[in-house]
């Protein structure tokens, strides 16, 4: 297949098939970036409130009277009446059968 133009030149493959050519190495630019990442999420799950039916954080945050909770639940049942449904929970024998596996 001939490619026209200032592609011409470049090889759809790496030349040494089968050898690594980047640095995999972490830089202490990744690893800080990489920390704020972690430490954001472990904020998002601690202040996040649990569900729109208990408007409350791990850490006891209320961010709703019980009134805007009750309009909030409502609102979402509004949009999407499958979420009055309890959820079913995945179990821990389910996980362990997906991750056993193999593909």
């Amino acid at each position: 297949m001939d490619i026209p133009g200032e592609f011409a030149s470049v090889t759809p493959y790496p030349r040494q098939l089968g050898r690594c050519t980047t640095n995999h190495s972490l830089t202490p630019q990744s690893q800080i970036e990489g920390m704020f990442t972690v430490l954001v999420g472990i904020l998002f799950i601690a202040l996040f409130p649990l569900s729109s039916a208990k408007p409350v954080s791990l850490l006891g945050v209320r961010y709703f009277s019980e009134r805007e909770s009750q309009i909030l639940q409502q609102r979402v049942l509004r949009d999407d009446p499958t979420k009055a449904q309890p959820r079913q929970s995945v179990t821990l024998g389910e996980i362990k059968d997906t991750v056993s596996l193999p593909r």
